[in-house]
């Protein structure tokens, strides 16, 4: 994991990296990755925490809305975060980052029920790609 100094773009670009690693005969979630988060920007509040959203369904709604309409303006493409990898990549993502920079955090709630998350989404994954993915939670948490 490298920290760009912008976390948004050192994000998107690490998602790619893990899609291209994971599954490299599929440059298209690379790039889906590394725009899932293009409809934040513009006129919207930015990237807003997944508690925010998860705990109340109109505001998460209501910026849905708005981060499609930001895809619109761009002239973007709208099937961005349509493959359910993507959410899983953005999920361990944040999980990882976490681990390196803030690790003590990795003890909250919010982040073991994260890992339980993203275990969960590795499920329809082949073995293969789903026990990368779960080596990587263990060194990262090993490490954390």
């Amino acid at each position: 994991l490298h920290d760009s100094g912008d976390m948004q773009h050192g994000h998107a670009g690490r998602m790619g990296v893990m899609a291209l690693a994971l599954w490299p005969a599929e440059p298209d979630l690379a790039c889906a990755c590394m725009m899932h988060d293009m409809g934040e920007g513009g006129s919207g509040p930015g990237d807003v925490p997944g508690p925010a959203k998860d705990e109340n369904d109109t505001l998460a709604a209501a910026l849905r809305d708005l981060e499609a309409a930001n895809i619109l303006r761009l002239g973007l493409p709208q099937s961005a975060d349509k493959d359910p990898r993507v959410h899983l990549l953005d999920r361990l993502d944040a999980y990882l980052w976490v681990c390196l920079k803030a690790p003590h955090l990795t003890a909250t709630d919010e982040w073991r029920q994260a890992r339980r998350d993203i275990h969960a989404l590795t499920m329809p994954l082949n073995a293969t790609s789903r026990d990368a993915i779960c080596n990587a939670i263990l060194e990262a948490t090993h490490h954390a």
